[in-house]
């Protein structure tokens, strides 16, 4: 997305509303709808909004389905955060087990919406997330910083693949994903 193709971000309870009611309103189109596009003028005739008024906040439909990746993206993380802070130890192969199984289970009770955190914009940000986040928690620690990105970029994309394959994340493939990602992190 160039510059002048930035959403803005609203200030004022009014206009946060409307923003959160357009987010809302394109999850509902995508989730309800089987199919694959979402434009500004679907979520104005399903929300009673005029597309000036989304236009404020969305300059084109590619900004909603970024601004619906930011918000499940922040949503996925939080849900990691509070998995991981449940353990009373440090161990980074315990981290990824939990993180795999938690984004999985994420994606299999939110089909619907997968697909928009399975865009490049959104997988560049969740393994920037989750990366800077296990950086944070075993900082001081043998694994490098490098060891964990790469780690959580297959992760990610395991998990992503085996989606494509199945439309969902099935045990063979939590299974498999987890595999991989603690063979690399064993691998010196």
């Amino acid at each position: 997305m160039n510059k002048s193709e930035e959403r803005s971000k609203p200030q004022q309870k009014r206009s946060q509303k409307r923003y959160e009611e357009v987010l809302t309103t394109a999850e509902y189109i995508l989730t309800s709808d089987s199919s694959s596009s979402l434009t500004i003028q679907d979520i104005a005739k399903v929300s009673g909004m005029k597309r000036p008024s989304i236009y404020k906040f969305f300059p084109s439909n590619e900004s909603i389905l970024e601004a619906l990746s930011e918000k499940h993206c922040n949503l996925l993380i939080n849900l990691i955060k509070r998995n991981l802070d449940s353990l009373n130890h440090y161990n980074i192969f315990e981290y990824f087990k939990i993180i795999v199984d938690v984004v999985s289970i994420f994606i299999n009770q939110n089909k619907e919406i997968s697909r928009v955190l399975f865009t490049k914009t959104a997988e560049d940000k969740l393994v920037f997330m989750i990366g800077n986040l296990l950086v944070k928690l075993i900082s001081g620690s043998k694994v490098s910083n490098q060891k964990i990105k790469v780690t959580t970029r297959v992760l990610i994309s395991s998990l992503y693949d085996g989606y494509l394959e199945e439309n969902s994340i099935s045990p063979s493939c939590n299974k498999e994903t987890k595999r991989i990602c603690l063979s690399y992190l064993a691998n010196k």
